[in-house]
């Protein structure tokens, strides 16, 4: 008989629980970002983030049963 593993809900962060994990990362603030309609998902806005950098965020986003997004190459127009 198999057992059935409850899948566990994604955790939505505040930003400031956002912002902590990455500055432990190693990020800069505002560089960790979920959206509401979109809580399973961890969005990392950060150009060529290092392997220390990426390891650190798909635990943090393991530990929060999130899916990583990496956001680097991002365009940024001023005038």
């Amino acid at each position: 008989m198999a057992a059935c593993v409850p899948t566990q809900r994604p955790v939505f962060n505040t930003p400031a629980q956002l912002n902590s994990a990455a500055t432990n990362c190693g990020l800069a603030l505002g560089e960790l970002v979920q959206e509401e309609d979109a809580q399973e998902l961890l969005f990392v806005i950060r150009e060529a983030p290092s392997p220390q950098e990426r390891l650190c965020i798909y635990k943090f986003a393991d530990r929060n049963n999130l899916k990583v997004v990496l956001i680097d190459d991002i365009a940024i127009e001023t005038e």
